[in-house]
């Protein structure tokens, strides 16, 4: 089946930004010996951390534009190993919620959630938009072993998500967090004898880009017209 027109927007030129970043952070960075866990003493991680007491590492132990926290007690860094674990993770001690929160917000970002094995969990997951603001939750996620279960977002930016382990004390565990900036693409459902609706969700734009122009046009690649172009101001 061919449907013609179809009209394809074509991506934002935003002068030298770079705005569709992708980082993956796999926590590799600090050495855990394996079969081992280690505990941070800190309660909050991000690029800029240093680890107090005998570890003393870092800055630069994880990737910049996600921090990850917990509310009480705090991070444990799990050496591959551990309770069957096939690689490094991070983990909270003594309480269920472990947070990520992504600076500047992201429209795109998966990662792989794990339990100990013998300690199986169901997790709830809460999703905020910049500004606090709770936009979904999702109860009883099952992940029930050392194997990942990977967690999915794509569309409107996230700036919190917060994994609750609604069985144990202690949070699930952490891995491979993908994070993006990346434009969503998504078609209407294709229906013969109906128009279908092709769209682009621009990403998070940063506070810096204020001032800037963004040069926009759409294109009908079938008969190569063009639509009428736009420039828009970021206020």
């Amino acid at each position: 089946m061919q449907l013609s027109p179809l009209a394809f927007l074509l991506a934002f030129a935003l002068l030298n930004a770079k705005l569709a970043a992708q980082t993956t952070e796999d926590f590799e960075t600090f050495y855990v010996a394996p079969g081992s866990s280690w505990p941070t003493l800190v309660s909050s991680l991000d690029d800029t951390t240093v680890l107090p007491g005998p570890g003393g590492a870092g800055p630069g132990l994880v990737e910049d534009g996600c921090t990850y926290s917990c509310t009480t007690g705090y991070i444990n860094w799990v050496g591959d190993g551990y309770y069957n674990l096939s690689t490094r993770e991070l983990t909270v001690n003594s309480t269920p919620l472990i947070t990520l929160t992504y600076d500047p917000p992201v429209t795109t970002f998966n990662v792989d959630l794990h339990s100990y094995d013998g300690f199986p969990d169901f997790v709830t997951v809460n999703l905020y938009a910049p500004g606090g603001v709770l936009i979904s939750t999702g109860v009883g996620l099952s992940v029930p072993d050392s194997a990942p279960v990977t967690f999915t977002h794509s569309g409107v930016p996230i700036e919190t998500v917060e994994f609750i382990n609604t069985v144990n004390f202690f949070s699930l565990l952490i891995d491979n967090n993908f994070y993006s900036n990346e434009l969503t693409y998504g078609v209407t459902p294709l229906v013969g004898g109906a128009l279908a609706t092709l769209s682009i969700v621009s990403a998070f734009i940063p506070a810096r880009m204020s001032g800037m122009t963004v040069y926009t046009q759409a294109a009908d690649l079938t008969t190569s017209t063009l639509t009428n172009s736009l420039a828009l101001p970021i206020l």
